[in-house]
């Protein structure tokens, strides 16, 4: 074992010991064969993830808004993941929201990268945009299980016949990102004139801010439960539902930590027409995927709008079909 390893083995027992994970990084080398996969897209190109040393390029226009929430020198890249990485999953139960969350951030985290074309330097995963998590997991599971799509049930609206619907990340929907809006964002911040006195400036939610967020919500309120005292007057601004609106929209360069954005809701609470703009911000970024995708009744043709449904939940996601005959 090398002495490297040893560390990396003492870090993650350290780890343990409080609770948290240590994420093992794997870089993608950028050579010009992965530049060239990284080529615009071409008019009537049909969509295909080519693949290079076990990564499949992720092309910019295949991204959900087509990848116009990204910087324009992003490109993405993402791998199979092992067994012993979905492995989590199995033993998640629908109703743990902060546990489903967590496996979710961790898959996409080890199993998606990121390169900055200009300059060949690769991104940290966190990055990834918080509502997009789904789509990056959907095609991780896809990859993980090819040829086993998630499958369930809809009854057709207009002929009232059962129809089966096929699910993949390409088939989640996102509201459309006005042209106003989109020139108020640089790739990673808004810029939103707003009739104050300056601008207000609010850095995407990615994964990384809106992991802070909630690991802080979820220690308080575990806290609670387990008589363990914090700081009882800071610590009740958690069950502050203005503030948990108002939090992923508080950042600025996405480094700050909690402290600081309990300290920037505080004094914007104290500003009537500040607090009102950014209310008016948080309730109109509608930027995570609609709860229902567009279908097409295969009895009479007809376009539906049906939910975003995991069949057997999310314990689930990474097993496939069981072909043994066993369990029948």
């Amino acid at each position: 074992m090398t002495k490297e390893q040893e560390k990396l083995d003492a870090l993650r027992e350290l780890e343990k010991e409080n609770g948290m994970v240590v994420e093992e990084t794997n870089t993608v080398q950028f050579d010009a064969s992965m530049k060239n996969q990284f080529a615009p897209k071409v008019e009537n190109e049909p969509s295909k993830d080519s693949v290079i040393d076990g990564y499949k390029i992720l092309q910019t226009y295949d991204l959900p808004n087509e990848g116009v929430l990204y910087p324009d020198n992003w490109r993405f890249a993402y791998r199979c993941p092992t067994t012993k990485e979905v492995a989590n999953f199995s033993t998640i139960q629908d109703d743990d929201t902060p546990a489903v969350i967590s496996a979710i951030e961790e898959l996409v985290k080890k199993c998606v990268k990121i390169i900055d074309i200009d300059t060949e330097a690769q991104i940290p995963s966190n990055e990834i945009n918080d509502a997009h998590k789904l789509f990056f997991m959907i095609k991780l599971r896809d990859f993980y299980l090819p040829g086993s799509p998630i499958e369930y049930d809809a009854v057709c609206d207009l002929c009232h016949e059962q129809y089966k619907v096929r699910l993949n990340a390409e088939s989640l929907v996102y509201n459309k990102i006005n042209d106003k809006l989109l020139n108020a964002f640089d790739g990673r911040k808004f810029t939103l004139e707003v009739g104050l006195d300056e601008p207000l400036v609010i850095y995407i939610p990615t994964i990384a801010t809106s992991s802070k967020l909630f690991k802080y919500i979820v220690k308080v309120y575990r806290d609670q439960q387990t008589g363990n005292e914090r700081n009882l007057k800071d610590d009740k601004i958690a069950y502050d539902k203005k503030f948990l609106l108002l939090a992923p929209y508080l950042f600025e360069t996405g480094k700050e930590n909690i402290k600081d954005i309990i300290q920037k809701y505080n004094e914007i609470s104290k500003d009537d027409r500040k607090l009102s703009a950014y209310l008016n911000i948080a309730n109109n970024m509608k930027l995570d995927n609609l709860q229902v995708i567009d279908t097409v009744c295969s009895h009479c043709g007809s376009t539906e709008e049906t939910p975003v449904k995991f069949p057997g939940g999310w314990s689930q996601m990474f097993v496939g079909k069981d072909t043994t005959g066993y369990f029948d």
